[in-house]
């Protein structure tokens, strides 16, 4: 799916909530399966935090992560990802998993993208 269609997707997620009665944590995401990131097409995973671990379509299990909070619109969330992929690297680690984006603050909180906050994490281990 292309990063426009996210609103599509997480509309198709909401709507399962009462029908599949169960309550969101306010924590929704993204995760991202390709190599390369790419903007109109890539293998992405949005997702809604639910309260009933046993209901949901996958879990996220803990891990080990490399992790940064970028600040502003998602047009300079790239800034954040070269700079955790970089950090990785330098001190001798290794991705280990797909990375995944949570959404702490957006627009449906807050208007000003200034304000948005979103928490970007990368799976790793010691090489």
């Amino acid at each position: 799916m292309g990063v426009d269609e996210f609103e599509k997707y997480y509309g198709t997620l909401f709507e399962r909530v009462p029908g599949e009665r169960v309550t969101p944590t306010g924590l929704n995401g993204a995760r991202y399966y390709d190599e390369e990131f790419n903007h109109e097409s890539s293998d992405i995973e949005v997702f809604i935090g639910i309260k009933e671990k046993e209901k949901a379509d996958t879990v996220i299990e803990p891990c080990e992560c490399a992790m940064t909070i970028h600040r502003g619109g998602y047009s300079t969330l790239s800034e954040a990802y070269g700079a955790v992929v970089s950090r990785i690297a330098e001190n001798g680690y290794e991705i280990a998993g797909a990375p995944f984006d949570l959404y702490i603050k957006n627009q449906f909180d807050t208007p000003s993208s200034e304000d948005w906050e979103t928490e970007v994490y990368f799976p790793i281990r010691k090489k």
